[in-house]
């Protein structure tokens, strides 16, 4: 694979630093975090129907959290929770 600098091209590819290599097992870490945290919240809002003070409680975080959450992750937001009935007309 060639590798475009200044110099002009090169197919001299060099390994990842330490740092580089840690940063990015980093960042794959906290991904992973953030999708358990995000299950732990859904599987909470499911056991509770959408009440999100109850789901707060068995997730084992500030209700507070649980807003900030679906806020962030709006595909959450309706989990759990029952279907709204809309007025029907004639």
């Amino acid at each position: 694979m060639a590798v475009a600098h200044r110099g002009g091209m090169t197919d001299d590819i060099r390994d990842p630093s330490p740092l580089e290599t840690a940063l990015a097992a980093r960042a794959r870490a906290l991904e992973a975090l953030e999708r358990a945290k995000l299950s732990v919240i859904v599987e909470a809002l499911k056991q509770t129907r959408g009440d999100r003070r109850a789901a707060a409680r068995i997730a084992g975080v500030n209700e507070r959290t649980i807003h900030r959450w679906i806020v962030d992750h709006p595909e959450i937001a309706t989990v759990g929770a029952a279907p709204r009935m809309t007025a029907m007309s004639d």
